[in-house]
């Protein structure tokens, strides 16, 4: 078995807050946007979509097999 010794631990520059603590580390938004699901994708979406809904007369969800990748549709 080969042992190494450590000598030194060098310190973290980051200060932990209480939040991290209880709820783990914060992931940036566009990293949070890779790791949704395809369900949780359309949700979001469709929830921005509705935001938008001033600027167009019908938003449909069609998230179904074959709809050929339209699964939200603003017309």
């Amino acid at each position: 078995m080969n042992e190494l010794e450590i000598k030194e631990i060098p310190e973290s520059k980051h200060i932990v807050t209480s939040l991290e603590v209880t709820s783990g580390a914060s992931v940036p938004a566009l990293d949070y946007l890779k790791i949704f699901n395809a369900d949780s994708w359309e949700d979001l979406t469709l929830e921005l979509v509705s935001y938008w809904k001033t600027q167009y007369s019908r938003v449909l969800r069609c998230g179904a097999g074959g709809d050929m990748g339209c699964d939200v549709i603003t017309y």
